[in-house]
């Protein structure tokens, strides 16, 4: 009884840890088709600031409009 009992606390945690990496790995996946997405997006506008314009909530908080000066 003591075999069966341990045998299947193991399949359990087996079960468990690769319902866990199943998660994970298709949230990663859908993260990166997301982000492939939007650099295909991107790259089909062809200028500059398509980003910017096609994303405007994604990050880029230090966006400068007009000529960069070097520090001195």
């Amino acid at each position: 009884m003591k075999e069966f009992r341990t045998k299947l606390l193991l399949m359990a945690a087996v079960a468990a840890t690769s319902l866990v990496m199943h998660t994970l790995y298709t949230r990663y996946q859908q993260r990166r088709v997301k982000h492939n997405r939007m650099l295909q997006d991107i790259a089909e506008e062809g200028y500059e600031t398509a980003g910017d314009i096609l994303y405007p909530n994604q990050g880029g908080g230090r966006m400068q409009y007009g000529p960069v000066l070097p520090n001195s």
